[in-house]
């Protein structure tokens, strides 16, 4: 793995460790001390523009749009499932099951898209949870984005198709056990 590749995973790392601890200090205020009106607010409501209607992705725990191709999310489910990635449309309709070759998921937490400067795109897939704050080691995954068929949607996690073998990038934090 070239030092721009750790670099860009470095980058996800951070990045996804740094969102996690905002979001953990954001969870502390209560719904009484953050009320905004309507009024006040810049954003409109939200809506729900699709549900996901895959059977198998019971703990969506990451969304990623597609950086190569229009119309496609990828998801997976959190902790104790298989190294399944799901790709649904904006509808939430599924578009296929992929089982991450040289992966596990013992706790995955996020997803992320990423188009390099040839055009390849890949999602990086972070193995960064720890329930029971016991695991020292976590990694982040980078597969290639597959590309997806038609046929592609009748696959499910008891028959998935099969990504290329993902790259692994192994790191410990410093400080402490992490649960992102």
């Amino acid at each position: 793995m070239s030092n721009k590749t750790i670099a860009k995973i470095f980058g996800f790392v951070i990045s996804a460790a740094f969102i996690a601890v905002f979001f953990s200090a954001c969870s502390n205020v209560s719904s009484s001390d953050n009320k905004i009106s309507a009024a006040q607010s810049h954003y409109n409501k939200p809506k729900i523009i699709g549900t996901i209607k895959n059977a198998d992705v019971t703990e969506s725990s990451g969304l990623a749009a597609s950086k190569c191709k229009d119309n496609v999310l990828w998801t997976h489910n959190d902790s104790d499932d298989g190294p399944f990635i799901f790709a649904v449309n904006s509808a939430g309709e599924s578009l296929g099951t992929w089982k991450v070759k040289n992966a596990e998921n013992e706790d995955w937490e996020d997803i992320a898209a990423y188009k390099d400067k040839t055009g390849q795109c890949y999602l990086y897939i972070g193995e960064i949870g720890d329930n029971k704050l016991k695991r020292g080691k976590q990694a982040v995954y980078r597969v290639r984005e597959p590309n997806i068929k038609a046929e592609d949607a009748n696959s499910n996690s008891k028959k998935p198709l099969e990504t290329e073998p993902a790259e692994i990038a192994k790191f410990e934090y410093p400080d402490q056990l992490q649960n992102s």
